[in-house]
């Protein structure tokens, strides 16, 4: 049994353990996002590199071996820009936003694509218990003496006609049950994910700058698509590969793998299938351990 020691602390781990399994057997968290309980471990995102202090080299502890005498530090300062700088160039490549601009500039704070969801669904009681939930301890309505700043900022209508948002809101507080037509114009910018996303936490806890690799121009992405309540956003996707690997163990058919080169990198179906469909027996198990937004079920 290998006998290491991390940030100082002596840690013993089973023959075939990780420098994560140590770092954790002795109280010590160490980020990670392309790691999974009980699926082979690919290290691909590098969001958990530690500093080798005897050879001065980076390991990821989610698959590099722990071995007898080995030093480790996880709080070192090139270990934490290490992992920072991993976040970072995830999130160069991660299209998208967290939350919709017309949701960032409401004065209320209404999750204003969650109230369209509802309204398109012609559910206008949830959209209603919404509103009225953003609107506690306001004295009448707010979208009554609002001046609609989320409609200026809708992307809908940089080449189209503006969602009427205002009107919508209002509609649902007084009970009115129409608008689904205008409500499902909604474009649906945000991330259905933003409470839960790990990237997202992993921005803030390592105090990430998006920006830092920011690409001149998006990389290219496939197009959206949804099955059998899951949906599938592959501008959102960091290549983690736990939904190949989750798919692989329970041998979903037709499957998914990565394929392309290069920045056209991706998950795809086997043989041409459609995403999230191809993901078959797989799909809502894999929904639920994406890490971002990118395969989630349909809110």
């Amino acid at each position: 049994m290998p006998e290491l020691r991390v940030d100082g602390r002596m840690a013993v781990v089973p023959a075939g353990g990780t420098i994560l399994d140590a770092a954790r057997s002795v109280g010590i968290e160490i980020p990670t996002l392309c790691w999974q309980p009980g699926l082979p471990h690919r290290a691909s995102c590098m969001v958990c590199l530690v500093e080798n202090e005897k050879t001065g080299g980076l390991l990821p502890a989610c698959s590099a071996a722990a071995e007898d005498g080995q030093r480790i530090l996880v709080s070192s300062a090139r270990a934490k820009a290490a992992r920072r700088a991993a976040v970072e160039l995830l999130l160069a490549e991660h299209e998208g936003e967290c939350e919709a601009p017309c949701a960032r500039v409401c004065p209320a704070r209404i999750d204003i694509p969650s109230v369209l969801r509802r309204i398109a669904r012609r559910q206008p009681e949830a959209a209603a218990r919404m509103v009225r939930g953003s609107q506690r301890g306001v004295d009448g309505s707010a979208c009554a003496r609002c001046l609609a700043p989320c409609e200026r900022a809708c992307r809908r209508g940089r080449d189209d006609r503006r969602l009427g948002i205002r009107a919508l809101v209002l509609g649902v507080e007084i009970g009115v049950t129409t608008g689904s037509y205008e409500a499902a114009r909604c474009l649906q910018c945000d991330c259905v994910r933003k409470s839960s996303c790990v990237l997202r936490r992993l921005e803030l806890e390592l105090d990430a700058d998006r920006r830092r690799f920011a690409a001149a121009s998006p990389f290219p992405a496939d197009p959206p698509g949804t099955a059998n309540g899951i949906s599938w956003q592959p501008s959102k996707c960091v290549k983690c590969g736990i939904c190949v690997r989750i798919s692989d163990a329970a041998q979903a058919r037709p499957g998914v793998a990565f394929s392309g080169r290069g920045a056209d990198v991706g998950v795809r179906g086997a043989l041409g299938a459609d995403l999230p469909a191809a993901f078959g027996i797989a799909a809502a198990e894999c929904a639920a351990h994406c890490p971002t937004g990118a395969l989630a079920r349909q809110p």
